[in-house]
């Protein structure tokens, strides 16, 4: 299935393909943790990551 750490990659080189910047970390907002964000001028975005039923695969199928 979905590998976290090249979805974190993609996502990220998406968004800086547009010319914005991006963190991709663990940001704990109160009782919240948000996987990332993107900074625009003026303005931030969180980004949350999922995969199929929450679970993140290798390539050997195995959960990670």
């Amino acid at each position: 299935m979905t590998n976290l750490r090249w979805l974190k990659w993609a996502t990220a080189k998406h968004f800086r393909d547009k010319g914005l910047r991006v963190q991709m970390r663990s940001i704990k907002l109160g009782n919240v943790a948000i996987d990332g964000e993107v900074l625009g001028k003026g303005w931030k975005m969180a980004l949350e990551l999922k995969t199929p039923s929450g679970r993140c695969y290798s390539r050997d199928r195995s959960v990670i």
